[in-house]
């Protein structure tokens, strides 16, 4: 027995002497069984941790986020540096005893450490101040109201709005750094202010809003194929200027009326949109590309009633969509007045065409003005400005009865011509009608039916 004991009692003493060894073992080092951040770090030192931990961990950089846009500022630039050892350091000491080691083959202990950021102010700072919104801050606050002409009209510069706190943004930045966050938007964070005004500077103001009514009209010219919107960089030319070059304002307190602007706003308006008379070009059915000038056809802008319009819509602050006074109104209002539906008369060829929507509905030889006597039917773009059934036509030397006749110019017109038996070729030349284009009757009751007085006819050799 007493052999056994003996045994035992060394056992004993070797089991106590190797838990305490091991208890020795792991003072330097993390217990049996320790877990940080999902790594068995068993017997590793606070240091050797450490620099497990940062090679896992990535590239900091600073992400800001400003009215103005983006901005990121390198990690590197600032010195940013992580480091775990202080919360390493802290679950060494507070949380473990080596003595107690035991108990981890049971309950192993796992813990989650963050990591710490340092930085160089120094250079932080300077990276903060050299971004274009910082500066654009910064410059803001020693700038004054304006008021300047630019592409949209008489424009207000206000630098008292939404004015960086540039100092305000660097501390707030230096305490997310310290706390881990590496995104900050300034604007979210009531890093923004508007600043007070001079009273100079609200004088400016009062008379922007007043230049600012006068200049958004809200008339829209409707032009047919366009609109032309009397906006801020139209209206800005309307306002009268004092010798000094400011807005001149009336007794009423607003800005005056140039109405000698007004009236050479029309006149270019009608330069643009008017059509009667101007040259034209025009593809032909057989492809030619031909100039045609004159004619009876066309828009004219009644300018007179216009400018008086202008003047007191201004002057009324009037909103809304206008179509213009027309002296003369074409079949389609607008710088294109012919579009697709039309009918073309080829003095050379002798032939003549309706075309409606863009598809050709009608083709024809025809005999026109005679060219020997001087009887020669006049090039250019027309409309029927008449129609008529059954009608005797009268003129020097001639009576002729016509069952469809539309008029064109004057008394030259379409009309069928019973008394011909041909159409076309060279008959024009020597045989040719006085002026009017003659067509077969059973074409031109086809025809008088598809066109209304207003239609676009187009003649050209």
């Amino acid at each position: 027995m007493r052999k056994h004991a003996t045994i035992l009692f060394i056992l004993a003493v070797l089991l106590i002497a190797g838990y305490f060894g091991v208890a020795k073992y792991y003072e330097n080092g993390y217990c049996f069984g320790t877990w940080i951040n999902d790594h068995y770090v068993t017997g590793l030192t606070v240091s050797q941790v450490n620099e497990m931990l940062l090679q896992e961990t990535p590239e900091y950089d600073l992400s800001l986020r400003f009215t103005e846009g983006d901005a990121l500022i390198k990690g590197d630039a600032i010195g940013l540096t992580v480091d775990y050892r202080k919360q390493l350091s802290n679950v060494k000491q507070m949380n473990q005893d080596s003595l107690l080691w035991g108990r981890n083959l049971l309950f192993p202990e796992k813990y989650v450490v963050y990591p710490e950021f340092s930085f160089d102010e120094e250079a932080l700072t300077s990276s903060y101040n050299a971004l274009p919104q910082v500066q654009n801050g910064r410059r803001q606050r020693e700038e004054a109201v304006t008021i300047s002409i630019g592409n949209h009209g008489y424009e207000l510069y206000d630098p008292h709005l939404h004015v960086l706190k540039a100092e305000d943004g660097l501390e707030r930045i230096k305490q997310r750094i310290l706390s881990g966050n590496m995104e900050l938007d300034l604007d979210s964070e009531d890093l923004y202010e508007d600043t007070p005004y001079s009273e100079e500077e609200k004088d400016l103001l009062t008379l922007f809003d007043k230049i600012d009514t006068f200049q958004n009209t809200g008339i829209t010219y409707d032009m047919g194929d366009e609109q032309v919107v009397l906006d801020g960089a139209v209206t800005a030319d309307f306002i009268t200027l004092n010798d000094d070059g400011g807005v001149l304002l009336g007794n009423d307190g607003k800005p005056v009326l140039n109405e000698e602007a007004v009236d050479a706003f029309i006149d270019r308006l009608c330069e643009n949109f008017n059509t009667l008379g101007k040259e034209r070009i025009f593809t032909a059915t057989d492809g030619e590309v031909v100039t045609i000038e004159g004619g009876t056809y066309g828009n004219e802008i009644d300018a007179k009633a216009e400018k008086i319009y202008l003047k007191n819509a201004l002057k009324e602050h009037i909103r809304e969509t206008h179509v213009p006074e027309y002296k003369q109104e074409a079949f389609v209002r607008g710088k294109n007045d012919i579009l697709d539906s039309y009918i073309e008369i080829d003095l050379t060829d002798q032939m003549m065409y309706l075309y409606l929507n863009g598809e050709k509905k009608i083709e024809t030889p025809i005999v026109t003005g005679n060219l020997a006597r001087k009887n020669d039917t006049p090039e250019g773009v027309d409309y029927i400005y008449y129609k008529q059934k059954n009608r005797t036509l009268r003129g020097p030397n001639y009576t002729s009865f016509v069952y469809y006749w539309m008029a064109i110019i004057k008394h030259i017109g379409i009309h069928d011509a019973t008394w011909r038996s041909e159409f076309g070729g060279d008959i024009y030349k020597t045989q040719g009608s006085h002026g009017c284009i003659n067509t077969p009757k059973e074409i031109m009751s086809e025809l008088y039916d598809m066109v209304d007085v207003g239609f676009p006819v187009v003649l050209f050799y």
